[in-house]
């Protein structure tokens, strides 16, 4: 027999011994592993580390790729049982997490956090206190703790002891939320944020992640990370040398959001049709690749996924437009290059870069305040008449139901990042007010599916609002506008610090009147903007108190049934369907394609007023 050979069934012997060893550990006859918590012990106390750790990163792969909806009491006394002895395993000092599996335990620390906190024991923070009293605990400690934790460990601690580990545990530690739905939560991730060193390292997997949550928390937070992320984006990119020779008719659209019902799309497509019938437009389109995407319009398509970032070091790209900064890691790396000489961004995303390699951010006159442009972005502002941007039409068809329902039904479709404390703990005094019956159905969309945060989600909103809402976290487009058209009787856009644009409009789409919080950039403008089209100036609001207090109104009051009525009379696609937004963005980018290279229109800071150059 040949050595290779040799070799090789030697490999796949040792591996064949590891399922079995991990076999023995678990236990998969229920509805959740769990680890057989004797057994685990025994080898423990062989000292086989490897066989325990393994049987543990077994359980939370599970995990990480099950959300669970719901929890039955045998299911319950699995994960409890999980828990503990995940628990116990890490207070025996002798063990030690294999070298090998340091940097996957750090990456899960987000599961674990979901997992204990669907648990009965719902924190970490009895068993860190154990292994903080022990020698080289890092990797334990950097397993635990997260945002979710009450012990007020000093995060920049762990940046100094060990960067490239801690690096990684940030990333992780911040996502075991889909919102800061608790004051600890929220207190935790400002904290958090505040402590990232200078020197942060990103991984081009997961740089996107912070980057693009810190937009949904108060304190302008991304204002204080952004800037870091990408820093470190360009020392991991580390100034390649790109070769652009500009066609000045070439154009490439960077977004991995082109399909019909994603909010990108809806909310730029009107726009970027004017592009198409005038310039070469290629598709660059970063992420894994979803149905429904819509190619044929292009000239050319990319799919980064394919050809990876360096085949775009090669160009002849006039201009590239980002539909989606902070969507994707590609997004957030790109746009750390000089890939052409005009690099412009807008309202897919509408949130700045505060440091890239983005020349322009281009928005609406009606939905910026000009004192205010200089300190929310970094771009320079170019802006057109109306809001920046124009709503396709839905391709959902309304039923015309209309229904009387014995509870005033209050739609909320918040994306899963929009439910701060702040705003439910308004939520919560709104509803004790309330002299009517009244419920919140909340829409989080699909993504709240992601790395099981579902039930630790409703649990947070349990203990904020109690019975006050009902919840539909699996709803795909059609179903939840079917759900809305069926169930709503008036709709509220999320408060600052980011508020909704799609979503206003779909409500008004089904005359559900729409009560807003202004702000002072377009997340929080073009909501009221859409009131104001809509001829419903008066559901306007200009803080946290006063939206709550015409809540409190117009439940107590019924006006929004006049508002509903009003809405049904309306030729909504003459208010909110049509604009002169397309014919301004293309004079826009026209100008831009022109002009836009130029030093001096790049180093202006004033914003650039389209109507006054086109």
């Amino acid at each position: 027999m040949s050595k290779r050979k040799q070799n090789k069934n030697w490999v796949k012997k040792n591996q064949d011994n590891n399922q079995a060893k991990i076999s023995k550990l678990i236990d998969t006859a229920g509805e959740v592993p769990v680890l057989r918590h004797e057994e685990i012990i025994q080898t423990l106390s062989r000292g086989d580390n490897s066989a325990v750790s393994n049987a543990i990163l077994h359980v939370l792969k599970f995990y990480a790729e099950n959300t669970l909806q719901g929890m039955t009491e045998v299911a319950l006394r699995a994960l409890n049982s999980f828990v503990n002895t995940v628990f116990a395993v890490l207070a025996y000092e002798s063990f030690q997490i294999p070298k090998e599996h340091v940097l996957l335990y750090v990456s899960h620390c987000h599961i674990f956090a979901y997992v204990v906190a669907m648990s009965l024991y719902e924190t970490t923070d009895a068993t860190l206190q154990i292994i903080l009293g022990q020698q080289n605990n890092l990797a334990k400690v950097a397993f635990l703790y997260s945002v979710r934790n009450k012990l007020d460990l000093p995060v920049e601690k762990f940046f100094e002891t060990n960067l490239p580990l801690a690096s990684r545990w940030y990333i992780s530690a911040m996502a075991p939320c889909a919102s800061p739905t608790t004051a600890l939560i929220e207190k935790n991730m400002k904290r958090f944020y505040k402590a990232a060193p200078d020197n942060l390292i990103v991984y081009e997997d997961s740089c996107h992640i912070s980057y693009f949550a810190s937009s949904y928390i108060n304190d302008d937070l991304d204002k204080v990370i952004k800037p870091k992320i990408n820093a470190a984006c360009k020392r991991q990119l580390n100034n390649p040398a790109v070769e652009n020779t500009p066609n000045p008719n070439k154009i490439a659209l960077v977004t991995s959001k082109w399909f019909p019902n994603s909010a990108v799309c809806k909310s730029a497509r009107p726009l970027i049709e004017r592009l198409l019938k005038k310039y070469h437009v290629t598709l660059v389109h970063t992420g894994p690749i979803p149905k429904g995407l819509m190619t044929d319009c292009f000239d050319e398509v990319i799919y980064l996924k394919d050809v990876g970032l360096d085949s775009l070091f090669k160009n002849d790209f006039q201009m590239i437009y980002y539909a989606d900064i902070g969507m994707t890691p590609e997004s957030v790396l790109l746009s750390n290059l000089r890939l052409a000489p005009v690099q412009v961004m807008s309202y897919g995303h509408p949130a700045s870069t505060f440091g890239s390699e983005i020349d322009y951010f281009l928005g609406g006159e009606a939905v910026e305040k000009l004192d205010k442009v200089a300190e929310k972005y970094s771009e320079r502002m170019v802006l057109i008449p109306g809001m920046g941007c124009l709503a396709a039409y839905p391709n959902y068809e309304r039923r015309g139901v209309k229904k009387d329902h014995e509870v005033v039904n209050i739609q909320a479709v918040w994306g899963p990042d929009k439910y701060n404390f702040p705003s439910l703990q308004a939520l919560k005094r709104a509803y004790a007010r309330f002299e009517k019956p009244a419920k919140f159905h909340f829409y989080p969309s699909i993504s709240i599916n992601r790395n099981n945060a579902v039930l630790p989600f409703v649990r947070d909103l349990r203990t904020c609002l109690g019975g006050a809402f009902e919840i539909f976290t699996q709803f795909e487009y059609f179903d939840y506008m079917a759900s809305a058209e069926d169930n709503s009787d008036m709709a509220i856009n999320s408060p600052p610090p980011f508020g909704g644009f799609n979503t206003c409009v779909e409500a008004m789409y089904l005359d559900l009147p729409v009560l807003h919080c202004n702000g002072d950039t377009f997340r929080t403008m073009v909501g009221g903007v859409l009131n104001e089209r809509v001829g419903m100036s008066d559901w306007n609001t200009n803080s946290l108190q006063e939206w709550e207090d015409k809540l409190v109104e117009i439940v107590n009051t019924g006006d929004w049934r006049e508002k509903k009525r009003h809405l049904e009379e309306l030729n909504l696609k003459e208010a909110i369907f049509s604009g002169s937004e397309p014919e301004w963005f293309e004079k826009a980018i026209d100008y831009l394609m022109v002009n836009g290279s130029k030093e001096e229109v790049k180093k202006d800071r004033s914003p650039l007023i389209v109507r006054e150059v086109a």
